[in-house]
């Protein structure tokens, strides 16, 4: 099965200096969720709860893994993100330290954008 544009611009663009880019790929009513937050985060709070993060580790990287078709609608990427916490982090000073860390992501599309993607990661990583 051929990989759908958005999947691509959706794997491609989730770096800090293209995070307007990323956003695009998400239907209005999207959403994004993984286990270290309460509620899904809409399409129109994404770029706040990113920035986060590209803060804390602003030289990030995602290495693909793989990109899976579950239908075709549902795709699953797999990832390694590496980076160096050179910056506050939800709350926490830097550590110094780089973090190698696997995830991947469950990213289901309705049309040419993204209804919802759901992240997984290694939390015991991120924590240590």
């Amino acid at each position: 099965m051929e990989i759908p544009a958005v999947i691509r611009t959706y794997i491609d663009t989730f770096t800090p200096a293209a995070l307007d880019a990323w956003i695009t790929t998400f239907a209005p009513e999207g959403t994004y969720c993984d286990p270290s937050i309460p509620n899904p985060v809409p399409a129109h709070g994404l770029k706040e709860h990113f920035a986060g993060l590209f803060a804390g580790f602003p030289d990030v990287t995602f290495e693909l893994v793989g990109i899976d078709a579950i239908s075709e609608r549902i795709w699953v990427w797999r990832w390694v993100f590496h980076g160096t916490n050179t910056g506050a982090f939800r709350g926490r000073p830097p550590t110094g330290r780089r973090v190698t860390m696997p995830g991947c992501e469950i990213i289901e599309i309705r049309g040419d954008h993204v209804y919802r993607a759901q992240g997984y990661d290694d939390r015991l990583t991120m924590m240590g």
